[in-house]
């Protein structure tokens, strides 16, 4: 090492902080009323619960309905669409 580099100031670099992005902030566009509102156009009965899911980086919410049968089904909506993806006895 050469004398002179000593007196020569050092460049620090600092790598770019980004923010992590959550698709789940940008995507969703429903709420979890909406996506009930919808699973009960799907089916006559009480919703029992419901939750927002992500599968795949989909983001979907799952309501859950007791059909005036007595049966109990889980409605799949998608978050952004409103899209009903899945019907299903659980």
């Amino acid at each position: 090492m050469h004398p002179s580099q000593f007196n020569q100031p050092h460049q620090v670099t600092q790598p770019v902080q980004r923010p992590i992005a959550h698709p789940e902030q940008y995507q969703r566009q429903l709420v979890i009323e909406d996506a009930i509102g919808i699973a009960r156009q799907q089916l006559d009965g009480e919703v029992v619960k419901a939750e927002l899911e992500r599968d795949y980086g989909r983001l979907y919410y799952e309501v859950d309905v007791i059909a005036r049968n007595g049966r109990k089904y889980e409605v799949r909506i998608d978050a952004n669409s409103g899209e009903v993806l899945d019907v299903e006895l659980d």
